[in-house]
């Protein structure tokens, strides 16, 4: 499980293969900004989570669809949550797929990663700008509600995905029973 954790965190956050010697520039400018203090308030909103501090960063799993997050806290004083989905149609569907979500969402924004075994991710990402000369109680609420958020869109692109995927399945049965006739 650490493996697969290491993996999809490399794919899902950019995070390179020396995390350890990563730059200061990723890095929050707010020193109090630390992924002890995200992995609290994670457990204070009532996730489950993790720290993975190889990766800088909180693993937290979503109830609603048991998809695993990426938290950090990242350069200009940021929030970046990530999370990932094996892609069913890597050949047929991918870009279309992404490329519908991105066209009518301006939040939760898709991308294609290859894995490193072979075949696609289909990766959902989040960055949120947080506010700390407001002090700590400011940024806890906004991290709250871009956690709310990015669960909401995680449950959202599995009914877009689910649809779309049946929706394509629907027209080639169409097409080709209006080539058979």
């Amino acid at each position: 499980m650490a493996q697969l954790s290491t993996l999809l965190a490399v794919a899902l956050l950019g995070v390179a293969a020396a995390a350890q010697e990563e730059s200061a520039s990723k890095k929050p400018e707010a020193e109090w900004l630390t992924m002890g203090l995200l992995h609290k308030w994670a457990q204070d909103l009532g996730y489950t989570s993790t720290e993975s501090p190889e990766l800088r960063a909180v693993e937290l799993k979503l109830a609603a669809t048991g998809n695993l997050v990426f938290a950090e806290f990242s350069d200009n004083n940021s929030l970046k949550l990530a999370t990932s989905w094996d892609s069913s149609q890597e050949k047929l569907g991918d870009g279309p797929l992404t490329n519908g979500w991105n066209n009518e969402r301006r939040f939760c924004k898709m991308s294609i990663a290859d894995k490193p075994d072979g075949g696609t991710l289909l990766v959902m990402h989040f960055d949120q700008l947080l506010p700390v000369s407001a002090g700590q109680d400011a940024v806890f609420s906004i991290v709250k509600k871009s956690i709310e958020l990015f669960e909401t869109g995680v449950v959202e692109f599995d009914m877009f995905s689910k649809d779309t995927y049946r929706q394509w399945t629907q027209q080639a049965s169409q097409q080709a029973s209006e080539e058979e006739d």
